[in-house]
């Protein structure tokens, strides 16, 4: 089809070529051909193919919505994140539903937040899985509170997208949510807050984190001890130190002397800290 375009084109016979590609609704092609075709249709429309693409994405024809998904990748500006998140609502497949959502996450407009939203809290696990990945690739700060109530989801692969998306989202409002799971008084929040501040290389939580190491139940304070190895500096040498002198329990203690071997490698003063120890 590609070839036959392009020779009609050549010969000045544009106006045929869009009956060569509009037998995409031909059902005795094979599938390939009729993807190729369609494609063709879309992008040879130029920026009326958004009208056709609605179209083909209400269509339950699966060769057709799939190529008109694919052919999405090569139609830019908003009006075409628009007709995809306009049919998100619609699919009842989960197929339709996994396939747009990655396709609307790849296009990173803010557009389609609202859809991939309102597809992450309902239906089928896989779609809303697909969705909370998508907002993820958005970046927005918007999607925070679509991934919180997911962190500690009882499926695992929910929870773990939910996590991830957290962990990778750029600005503060990742930041500061992250912030309130390590000031939360459950540990388990705690625990995940420390998780997720070590993944985004929070520097900024090393005074929670130090809080968390001298007050949190022993797992916490294990868990923070080891982030703050991992995130800290010199400056964080000295009240590792007080707490691995004053540590009573051997998990803590461990943690404690892993963190500032780490901390002292990193540039603290060995000399001084081997004087205190002393």
């Amino acid at each position: 089809l590609g070839r036959a375009a392009e020779a009609l084109v050549a010969a000045g016979r544009s106006d045929l070529v869009l009956e060569l590609f509009d037998r995409y609704t031909d059902t005795d092609l094979p599938p390939h051909f009729r993807s190729g075709a369609l494609r063709g249709a879309l992008l040879a429309r130029g920026a009326d193919g958004v009208t056709l693409l609605r179209e083909m994405l209400r269509s339950p024809d699966y060769t057709l919505f799939a190529a008109a998904v694919q052919t999405s990748f090569e139609m830019p500006g908003p009006a075409v994140t628009r007709a995809m998140a306009e049919a998100s609502p619609a699919l009842t497949s989960p197929d339709h539903q996994v396939l747009l959502a990655g396709a609307l996450g790849h296009r990173g407009d803010a557009t389609a937040l609202a859809a991939l939203t309102a597809q992450a809290g309902r239906g089928p696990q896989p779609a809303q899985l697909a969705a909370l990945k998508a907002l993820a690739m958005l970046g927005v700060d918007d999607a925070v509170p679509v991934f919180l109530p997911r962190l500690s989801d009882d499926d695992r692969e929910m929870a773990q997208a939910a996590r991830e998306g957290l962990a990778s989202l750029p600005g503060r409002a990742a930041d500061d949510a992250i912030l309130g799971l390590l000031k939360d008084e459950r540990a388990a929040q705690q625990t995940l807050g420390i998780e997720l501040a070590g993944r985004r290389r929070m520097t900024t939580a090393l005074p929670v984190l130090l809080v968390l190491a001298r007050q949190g139940e022993p797992a916490v304070r294990s868990a923070a001890l080891r982030q703050i190895g991992e995130l800290g500096g010199p400056a964080e040498a000295g009240p590792v130190l007080d707490l691995l002198l004053a540590s009573p329990e051997g998990g803590t203690l461990s943690a404690a002397q892993q963190a500032l071997t780490a901390l002292a490698g990193r540039g603290a003063d060995s000399a001084a800290v081997t004087t205190r120890v002393v």
